[in-house]
């Protein structure tokens, strides 16, 4: 019963942190396109020569922000983007790890 329990746990765990990454994406995305319209119609340039205008966009202002042009930025809210995807990011990892200890104290209290 715990290995189900440990499973389903870590499931609403990995969903919770999946749609506050998507959720966090999708606004620095809008503030990217507002702040910065003329980067983010070249990621839309490049991302319509990819396949999928509006996804492969996403994706690249994404990468820009940790390793591009936009990293250069001196932006506050480009950098509170960085430091809450650090923190999704080292939260779903660590979760499971958490989630099993606390599995096994209530398991030997109980």
């Amino acid at each position: 019963m715990s290995i189900s329990l440990l499973l389903a746990i870590n499931a609403i765990a990995l969903i919770f942190f999946g749609k506050k990454l998507k959720s966090v994406n999708i606004n620095i995305c809008k503030y990217i396109e507002s702040k910065y319209p003329e980067q983010w119609q070249n990621f839309l340039t490049k991302g319509q020569r990819m396949g999928n205008q509006k996804k492969w966009a996403k994706h690249l202002a994404i990468e820009s922000i940790k390793n591009g042009s936009l990293a250069q930025k001196n932006d506050s809210k480009l950098q509170e983007y960085l430091k809450n995807f650090k923190n999704i990011q080292t939260s779903l990892m660590i979760s499971p790890v958490i989630i099993m200890i606390l599995l096994q104290v209530i398991e030997t209290v109980v």
